[in-house]
């Protein structure tokens, strides 16, 4: 006897009801930032039989006050309730899944919970839907006229450009961690210091946190050119970045000084800068140190 034939068939089982198969039991987001919304998933429903299945109904637990969102196959409804639906043989459903979650006022990311409910034949088949939603300090076109620290706790979302005015310091605190939407950049006239440790380090990256669907799906972290870059561009700069993970930009760190007669200077301590599109670091006439 196979010892592992029961959990086998018991694994099966919940995939399937009156004959219609399952993409999968539960429905997992990545985590969301609050007010923006995530990425469209998806849960198949097959048909594998020769015969057409009617499933009576397919609504969310929550209803209207969810904050996932479902269409099936092209179709919404306000309150996500879709009834008598036909599904030929050999045919499959799409259901399409976004999630919505409101700020929550915390540091951390908070769990949200539903269920996709299917009614056939008298039968219940439940798909659970999950996902954290992240509260962040949304940043749009940010000037800093004053010597700033930007701490950690909840992270900063950057729509266009945190930029630094001359002869002032622009400070990230440890554990500080910044995302960037699609072309938005930190641009620096000013100093940088990166305040990051071996525990708390400093993170710099595009604002998707869930994964590209590869044949062995890979974290946007790891995507190229999704933001700008840290542009270094005091021709008296002092920048200092200690601990700090830059990736999936444009350019990592572009530090340029077009003043012959000026020499910026650009410490790097323990960091990496990794999957940009064009370069990593950039050094146009300045004295740098990299340990």
């Amino acid at each position: 006897m196979n010892p592992f034939s029961s959990k086998y068939t018991l694994l099966l089982s919940l995939c399937v009801m009156n004959g219609l198969t399952f993409s999968t039991d539960t429905l997992t987001f990545d985590t969301v930032f609050t007010t923006i919304g995530s990425t469209t998933s998806k849960v198949m429903v097959y048909n594998k039989q020769n015969k057409a299945v009617k499933i009576d109904m397919v609504h969310l637990a929550g209803g209207a006050s969810s904050p996932f969102r479902i269409n099936v196959d092209g179709a919404k409804d306000a309150l996500h309730q879709f009834q008598d639906i036909k599904l030929n043989a050999r045919d499959s459903l799409f259901v399409f899944v976004e999630v919505h979650i409101n700020p929550n006022d915390e540091n951390m990311p908070v769990l949200v919970q539903d269920s996709i409910m299917f009614n056939v034949d008298g039968k219940k088949k439940r798909v659970l839907l999950e996902a954290y939603g992240q509260d962040v300090e949304l940043v749009r076109s940010m000037i800093i006229h004053q010597d700033t620290t930007l701490n950690a706790g909840k992270p900063y979302l950057v729509y266009d450009s945190i930029t630094v005015e001359p002869d002032v310091t622009l400070t990230l605190a440890a554990g500080t961690r910044i995302y960037y939407r699609n072309n938005a950049a930190m641009i620096v006239y000013g100093n940088l210091r990166a305040d990051g440790s071996w525990e708390q380090p400093i993170y710099m990256q595009g604002d998707r946190l869930d994964k590209i669907n590869y044949d062995h799906p890979i974290p946007y972290k790891y995507v190229a050119g999704q933001w700008g870059g840290v542009f270094l561009l005091a021709k008296n700069g002092h920048h200092v970045l200690n601990h700090i993970d830059i990736s999936s930009g444009t350019v990592g760190v572009y530090f340029y000084n077009e003043d012959k007669n000026a020499t910026p200077y650009l410490e790097i301590n323990n960091s990496r800068m990794h999957n940009f599109l064009l370069y990593n670091l950039v050094v146009v006439n300045g004295n740098v140190l990299v340990t």
